[in-house]
């Protein structure tokens, strides 16, 4: 309750202070992503740096012991293919997960600059329907989704490591009904490739 009189609150203030409606819906929301109301993500990178003269990039998942992570992984890599295909037009992926010594010789054979390989670490689907309740009716699966991802860089050329990138993403309190964790990677993965594209 005391986190509704805040938002009001902060509605209230923003409009007394002549805040355009953009600025006040762009602060509203930051503050509820804050108080976990809504979807949020965190972006960690171990470099800071971008790519340069339209690179070619190869996108290939890492091969998983368990049938279900290498699902996880390829929706992933579709998702990450999607979104970086409106930064790089030169997008490469295979159909199938290999090693990394495999997946580099793919990207050599494609003449890609750069190998990227996504790979899902945490999968966490919490119940957020009532059929999902009916099935398995525990208290303890009931709440937030949660997804953990990680996006190794790779130089093709030399088969360097160039960066890792990791992304948490979490529903929020007021959207986790009907939701899924793979939905919640779009807005991070795309500002991901935004930073590496490193052009407005």
């Amino acid at each position: 309750m005391k986190l509704f009189f805040k938002l009001g609150g902060l509605l209230l203030f923003m409009a007394v202070s002549g805040c355009m409606p953009s600025d006040i819906y762009s602060e509203t929301e930051r503050y509820a992503r804050d108080a976990r109301l809504l979807d949020s993500f965190d972006l960690h990178r171990t470099a800071n740096w971008s790519l340069v003269n339209d690179p070619s990039i190869s996108i290939v998942t890492i091969k998983q012991a368990q049938a279900e992570a290498n699902r996880y992984n390829q929706s992933l890599a579709s998702t990450v293919a999607g979104v970086f295909r409106a930064y790089f037009p030169h997008i490469h992926t295979a159909k199938q997960a290999k090693n990394l010594n495999a997946a580099l010789s793919i990207a050599r054979r494609e003449r890609a600059d750069y190998l990227l390989m996504p790979q899902v670490l945490v999968y966490n689907d919490a119940i957020g329907t009532w059929a999902e309740w009916r099935e398995s009716q525990e208290m303890s699966k009931v709440g937030r989704d949660k997804i953990k991802i990680t996006l190794s860089l790779y130089n093709s050329g030399t088969g360097d490591l160039v960066e890792n990138a990791y992304i948490e993403g979490r529903s929020g309190w007021l959207t986790f009904i009907n939701s899924d964790p793979s939905e919640l990677l779009g807005p991070a993965v795309d500002k991901y490739a935004h930073q590496l594209y490193g052009k407005d």
